[in-house]
């Protein structure tokens, strides 16, 4: 599985990006295709580090071997099949719906224990009654 993700077509396009552009890898992975103007030769990037403090996108300019890049991700994009809104494309994680299933039902902890809710007595009376209930002989 390891292996799978990190010779992820997408992900290595990202990495070339990055290596081409200064930019980091955040930033390449938030990248979204319609902010992408390859007439222009210049891409925007609305979601980075100072994006709160300027007010202003950041601003890839884009060379030949950049366009490349931008050519091998939208081949990917159409091989995959999936719509994204990213120019990497995203593989969907193959472990969040089986996270999403044993979340459900059961509070995260943290918020449990940020508002007080978990205490021991409470957990020592619980723990009590049910081994009271398993040990009665009736």
């Amino acid at each position: 599985m390891m292996t799978e993700r990190r010779n992820d077509p997408a992900r290595l396009l990202a990495c070339l990006f990055v290596i081409l552009t200064g930019c980091r890898p955040v930033e390449a992975v938030r990248l979204k295709r319609e902010f992408v103007d390859l007439e222009r030769g210049k891409a925007l990037l609305y979601e980075h580090k100072t994006f709160k403090v300027t007010g202003k996108p950041k601003v890839f300019f884009i060379t030949d071997e950049v366009k490349d890049v931008f050519r091998r991700a939208n081949a990917l994009h159409e091989l995959r099949g999936a719509p994204c809104a990213f120019v990497f494309p995203r593989r969907d994680n193959p472990h969040r719906k089986t996270k999403q299933k044993a979340s459900i039902g059961w509070p995260k902890l943290g918020s449990v224990l940020k508002s007080g809710q978990a205490s021991i007595s409470t957990s020592a009376s619980s723990a009590r009654a049910s081994s009271t209930r398993l040990t009665r002989q009736d």
